[in-house]
């Protein structure tokens, strides 16, 4: 077919348009020219020449095959197109979620920066949280922003002063939304779930807190403490509760628990924080997902709906805040869901991940924003549908993205197409010490309300019993021992019984394991055992009768 023909014309502008060649002063005298159909084999030539250097560069690969962006009007500089031109996105966009995708070096935290720097200093200054659970690199960004007259807090969980009992709203779905919390978290099946709704329902009872009493609410120790000392629960599932309790309270430490009123998660939404998870991942994923439950939560109650944006949330390596690590699905139903429900109320969620096969069709129907850097091929060919990309974008993808460069797409705007995004550079950011993290949020214990349980600050679950050390003796014919005159009845110890408490008294130390095979006790009999209350009972009230009283021996019931 003859050059200046009406189908080469046609291709012509169509790659044009693809590559954004029309967007100059010359361009858009081409596109006039052909809106008014005054186009001839004269003209053609002149547009092909126009589009030469860009053919050039597509051709030899300088330009991949994906369309340019045209997002010039946002107020958030996202980074710059395959032409050098910034690529930018409405602020508001953001409020319908995102998803950045790519493998360790990828560039993912160095093209976060800039756009959370962007948010917390244009205009309206929206507060944005960071979830940080593998490295420490946000908490230069704090000192750089606070460089900048823009305070950022660094909070750990030892520092964050938290009730999860302290109800955010109506505390009837607070308990239960609660429930389902631990219940995700630590697999907990319904006998266990039930223990624990029981529990907080007779807590909130107890102190008044159905009644609208906010002077100080239950702790996660008196919650504890009524599933150890309640007669009648199913025993498995009391331990269930009880260990999984023990080891939250435990990793998050009095600093965190031991707070009758604790901070408010929704007052934290006037503050850029930066929840630096990282050594204390276990309680800090419990204490990131609460709170965005109950900010979550509060705004749908409140029936809030196309809102401007309030706040940003970025959670870096969300696999490992959001769950498991041993491959399976790390997303729990209630985040997931809450994805959805809370789109357009003011609050974005951005997930910063190195896998997209975890991810379920839910998180990946709502987000707008899609981003996928290097280092895991397999992205690609994921994302595929869900981005528009066709094969030869995602073979071009697979050997053609170098660290800092991404394949994006937006599902709102004027421009929905896939396009490369080439992120900032990365910043040099400043060394900062734990001290300097403690002061950053040192101003939180002054400026939001709190009231402490300093009863629980020397907290341990493990209760000390003193019982008299033996002497040697032979207790093949030791009776059970008679409460004297007047004392009341209390439950007298077998032989089997006495075996056992015999050899914790005596080898405090020897692991349970190693303590039933040497007494040949089945693993039944030995859960019988240790889990029989009155044989504790029996440890408090009475001695070993013929045994000798010596220098008190403290061991872990």
């Amino acid at each position: 077919m003859k050059r200046g023909s009406q189908f080469d014309i046609d291709e012509a502008f169509e790659f044009g348009e693809k590559y954004d060649a029309f967007s100059d002063e010359e361009g858009a005298a081409f596109r006039r020219v052909r809106s008014f159909g005054l186009l001839n084999p004269e003209v053609a030539p002149l547009v092909e020449t126009h589009l030469a250097a860009i053919r050039q560069q597509v051709e030899s690969g300088a330009i991949p095959p994906l369309p340019v962006a045209r997002l010039t009007t946002g107020e958030v500089v996202a980074g710059k197109d395959a032409r050098g031109r910034e690529v930018r996105i409405d602020r508001d966009w953001l409020n319908s979620h995102g998803l950045v995708l790519g493998g360790s070096g990828s560039g993912k935290t160095s093209l976060m920066v800039p756009i959370a720097a962007q948010l917390v200093t244009n205009g309206t200054r929206t507060p944005v949280w960071v979830v940080e659970s593998a490295k420490q690199e946000w908490r230069g960004v704090s000192q750089l922003l606070g460089e900048a007259g823009i305070r950022t807090v660094v909070l750990q969980p030892h520092r964050w002063r938290s009730n999860l009992l302290q109800p955010v709203g109506d505390p009837r779905p607070h308990l239960a939304r609660t429930v389902e919390l631990w219940a995700s978290q630590f697999d907990l099946h319904d006998r266990a779930k039930a223990i624990l709704r029981e529990g907080i329902h007779h807590l909130y009872k107890r102190f008044g807190v159905y009644d609208g009493s906010t002077a100080g609410y239950p702790t996660l120790y008196e919650l504890w403490a009524w599933v150890k000392e309640t007669p009648g629960l199913h025993s498995q599932s009391r331990e269930a509760v009880l260990s999984r309790l023990s080891s939250f309270l435990l990793a998050a430490g009095p600093g965190c628990c031991a707070w009758r009123v604790g901070w408010d998660p929704r007052a934290l939404e006037r503050y850029s924080v930066i929840f630096e998870i990282t050594r204390e991942r276990f309680a800090g994923r419990i204490l990131v997902e609460h709170a965005l439950q109950s900010v979550f939560n509060a705004a749908v109650d409140d029936g809030l709906y196309n809102c401007p944006m309030k706040l940003t949330v970025i959670l870096e390596d969300a696999q490992l805040v959001l769950g498991s690590t041993d491959g399976g699905s790390y997303e729990h139903q209630s985040l997931s869901s809450l994805q959805s429900v809370v789109r357009g109320v003011g609050y974005a969620l951005i997930f910063v991940v190195t896998d997209a096969s975890a991810l379920s069709t839910s998180v990946l129907s709502n987000v707008t924003l899609k981003i996928v850097g290097t280092g895991a091929n397999r992205n690609f060919e994921l994302m595929k549908s869900e981005m528009g990309l066709d094969s030869e974008h995602v073979a071009w993808a697979k050997h053609g993205l170098a660290p800092g460069t991404f394949i994006a797409q937006i599902s709102r705007g004027p421009f929905r197409h896939p396009f490369l995004l080439h992120g900032f550079p990365p910043a040099r950011l400043p060394v900062v010490g734990d001290d300097q993290v403690a002061e950053t949020a040192s101003a939180l214990e002054s400026e939001l309300d709190s009231v402490p349980a300093p009863e629980f600050f020397d907290w341990d679950p493990h209760s000390p019993i003193e019982v008299s050390a033996p002497v040697e003796t032979n207790v093949s014919d030791l009776e059970p021992i008679q409460p004297t005159k007047g004392q009341a009845s209390i439950p007298q110890l077998t032989r089997v019984e006495l075996d056992y408490v015999t050899s914790v008294a005596t080898d405090p130390c020897l692991s349970l394991t190693e303590r039933d095979a040497r007494l040949g006790h089945s693993a039944g009999k030995a859960h019988r055992l240790r889990g029989a209350y009155w044989i504790e009972v029996s440890l408090r009230k009475q001695r070993f009768g013929v045994l000798e009283e010596v220098a008190p021996l403290r061991f872990w019931a």
